[in-house]
């Protein structure tokens, strides 16, 4: 497979031109079908640009010391070997990592069995202060990787993600706030999304880390450096010195000398693989095209089922209460009506109350008007006959021998509220002397 295909076509599809940066030899290469060219007019704004981080870089060993020490003195203690066992310059400036090698530890209770990784900054700055912001991709080596990775050297460089692939397990590795996180632990965006989902699909039995500046591929692109580096891994040992990509292409160069690259290979596992590609698409089509209708459908038809049951209750419950309205009704107006007729048999009540209290105040008028009458009568020497009661006036015929008295007598009347009127004073001899005709009107009285 040509392994710098995929280069070219993003060059291309950028109207740049495809090169490869040599760590060790600060040279660049064009990249020229399966070959690779001295670049001698490299012009690097117009440019695509991939690396190699080789293991050299790195130097890795083992030191044991005391086990009783912590902290401060266990690094102390790999410094102070570091630089006796590998005659480090003190004027440079070196980062030294140490874990603990839990296998050969577990053998001696006294003593504990250290994994030591030494990388030297200057190289590392060299590599990456001319070219860092422009390095499109690059391949880590895994001890390179691991010291890098855990003293965040590459965050302080503006690397942002890794992808890992061990043991058919991949995983993308991600800086956030200057702490490694992983993909199962935070949410990433599209273009890490599509690539950590191509690296599952690969399948792949070896170790090695791909390189993603930020903001550099597109999905297309990300899925053919993908198959580069795929097929990288499928056709070179990582078991010799072939590992190192710089002595690769300064020794031994590219091309059908030493490998070949052609793209009519194909492993056997990647047929597999095709296989498997073709089931899942299966499964897939069958699912969408299938299953999830058919599940939609029965969701639906529940789910009106459902509403249906629910819209009949509530009928049912708007009848019965419609049944329970009617009879409320129906008891009302039997109320209404029985509050009429006692409201009429009251209004009866009430009236034959008050023709009871009319007669009664009727017959106490006459009573107190006969008693006066009697009074006055009496105190102005005046008789009467011929008395006339009725509910609004009296009328009686009086005579008197003096008919001053009987005009007397009619003022008193007057003067205790009666409205009286005399009628024709006569002189009649056959009486005491005067007679007349007197009515009472008693409606104002008392």
């Amino acid at each position: 497979m040509d392994i710098f295909g995929p280069i070219r076509s993003i060059g291309k599809r950028a109207n740049r031109r495809a090169y490869y940066y040599v760590c060790s030899a600060n040279k660049y290469y064009i990249v020229d079908k399966n070959t690779l060219e001295p670049a001698d007019d490299f012009h690097i704004n117009n440019s695509q640009i991939f690396t190699f981080i080789p293991n050299n870089m790195v130097i890795f060993s083992k030191f044991t010391c005391e086990s009783s020490l912590q902290g401060d003195e266990i690094a102390q203690s790999a410094r102070i070997f570091a630089f006796e066992e590998f005659s480090l310059n003190p004027l440079n400036e070196y980062i030294i990592f140490y874990e603990q090698n839990r296998f050969l530890s577990s053998k001696s209770h006294l003593k504990t069995v250290y994994n030591l990784y030494i990388v030297d900054v200057s190289v590392l700055n060299t590599i990456f202060s001319d070219v860092e912001k422009y390095i499109d991709f690059a391949y880590f080596a895994p001890h390179t990787l691991k010291i890098l990775f855990d003293d965040m050297v590459l965050s302080k460089l503006g690397v942002f993600a890794f992808v890992c692939l061990v043991e058919k397990s991949p995983f993308l590795a991600v800086f956030i706030d200057g702490e490694l996180q992983y993909v199962d632990e935070i949410e990433i965006g599209d273009l890490s999304a599509t690539f950590v989902h191509v690296v599952k699909e690969l399948n792949i039995d070896n170790i090695e880390i791909l390189y993603i500046e930020k903001n550099v591929f597109d999905a297309d692109d990300i899925l053919n450096a993908t198959v580069s580096y795929v097929s990288k891994i499928e056709q070179f040992s990582f078991d010799s010195e072939i590992y190192d990509m710089t002595s690769l292409v300064l020794n031994k160069g590219f091309g059908n000398q030493s490998f070949n690259f052609s793209t009519k290979q194909r492993p056997k596992h990647f047929l597999k693989r095709r296989s498997g590609q073709f089931i899942a698409i299966f499964v897939t089509a069958f699912t969408l095209f299938f299953i999830y209708p058919c599940g939609s459908f029965l969701f639906e038809y529940r789910k009106i089922s459902h509403h249906s049951q629910q819209l009949a209750k509530i009928k049912s419950k708007e009848a019965e209460l419609a049944s329970k309205l009617e009879q409320v009704s129906n008891s009302i107006s039997a109320l209404t009506a029985e509050i009429k007729t006692i409201q009429s048999s009251l209004l009866a009540i009430n009236e034959g109350v008050a023709s009871m209290d009319n007669i009664k105040t009727n017959r106490a008028y006459g009573v107190r008007t006969l008693l006066l009458l009697a009074r006055e009568a009496k105190r102005y020497n005046v008789l009467f006959d011929d008395f006339c009661l009725t509910p609004l006036n009296i009328g009686l015929k009086i005579e008197s021998p003096d008919m001053v008295q009987i005009t007397s007598f009619a003022d008193s009347l007057a003067c205790s509220g009666f409205a009286v009127t005399i009628f024709d004073i006569k002189k009649d001899t056959n009486k005491l002397g005067y007679v007349s005709r007197l009515n009472m009107e008693i409606s104002g009285a008392y």
